[in-house]
């Protein structure tokens, strides 16, 4: 590691087993404004630690001993310090959101059992994780920073480094989340999940702690499905799916189904074969004659249902789903024959 500013020197100090915060700061200071590197370690003696101010003799001996263990360490890095090496840790930023905040903290935890770090290298790595802003705000607002435990630093850096909104604002965010066309039911779950951490979605009665998260994420879900079948299927069965668990369980169900129908036809034949041939002679029909339509909408080929704008649609001809009027093979007029 690189002996340069007053927190790496802090940090060095710390290692030797100084405890002292006044002296670990005096040290630190004498030290990066002495313009002292790695390379100087070398050269310390009693002598040049009393030029710069470091009197007592059991931390000179702390100091000397620890100088020396630094330079016998073998030029070849050791795991520990290969796994320092391949570590990353995100930059805390001005302007961070909460959940940006929240994954430093995840990054922080696994930073800390990549490179072993001891609990007394943990604050100089914290600093040195902010950007020089967020550096300059430590200093100004909280000078005594480097000496504060792990938990506490964490409080101070939150507020500075992330942006506060009322609750209010990420309530009108998770309205109008919706599920994509192509998002599956379990990463639009995680969506929900992680934008409700924000909205303070508890019990308004002071006295009540309970969390009324599950609620809300269970109604958006239903309001946000990109599937109209399946969202009228939930809302008829209300009495049976009664909470969030119930309600994501049966909606990972019928998007596995559909996939897995979807596979089928795609192997063997399509599932609406029926409504290409007429039921008495088994000859194309004459809305079907037209070969690689959609035996649905009556377009070109894609893959149902995903893409098919007749699918969960009833058809206006036979009152069956999954196909429009203009491609029913079943006799009858048909009411509507524009339907699609």
């Amino acid at each position: 590691m690189a002996l340069r500013t007053e927190a790496q020197w802090k940090t060095f100090f710390q290692t030797a087993g100084i405890t002292d915060d006044t002296a670990l700061n005096t040290y630190a200071k004498s030290f990066a404004d002495n313009g002292f590197n790695e390379q100087s370690l070398a050269l310390l003696d009693k002598e040049t630690l009393t030029e710069v101010g470091i009197t007592l003799i059991g931390h000179k001996l702390a100091i000397l001993q620890c100088a020396s263990k630094k330079q016998s360490l073998p030029e070849q890095p050791s795991t520990a310090a290969k796994a320092t090496v391949s570590a990353h840790l995100s930059t805390l930023t001005l302007e961070m959101t909460r959940p940006q905040f929240r994954k430093f903290q995840q990054d922080w935890v696994v930073y800390k059992q990549l490179t072993h770090l001891q609990p007394a290298q943990f604050m100089a790595h914290l600093y040195n994780a902010c950007n020089e802003e967020v550096q300059i705000s430590l200093i100004n607002m909280h000078p005594d920073f480097l000496s504060l435990n792990e938990e506490d630093a964490l409080k101070v850096i939150e507020p500075i480094v992330t942006v506060r909104s009322n609750p209010a604002v990420h309530r009108k965010a998770f309205g109008e989340l919706m599920q994509g066309e192509n998002q599956s039911i379990k990463n639009y779950v995680v969506c929900l999940r992680s934008a409700a951490t924000d909205c303070a979605f508890q019990c308004p009665n002071p006295e009540c702690q309970h969390d009324l998260s599950s609620i809300n994420i269970k109604d958006q879900f239903i309001r946000g499905l990109n599937n109209s079948t399946l969202q009228a299927e939930i809302l008829a069965k209300t009495n049976q799916l009664k909470t969030l668990e119930d309600v994501i369980s049966y909606a990972e169900s019928f998007e596995t189904a559909i996939r897995d129908q979807t596979s089928l036809s795609n192997q063997t034949n399509p599932p609406d074969t029926a409504y290409k041939f007429n039921t008495k002679n088994k000859q194309p029909s004459a809305n079907q004659k037209s070969k690689g339509k959609c035996n649905g909408c009556g377009e070109e080929p894609h893959n149902r249902p995903n893409k098919c704008k007749a699918w969960g649609k009833d058809c206006n001809n036979c009152g069956k789903t999954n196909h429009f009027a203009s491609v029913c093979y079943r006799k009858g007029p048909s009411k509507d024959a524009s339907q699609e």
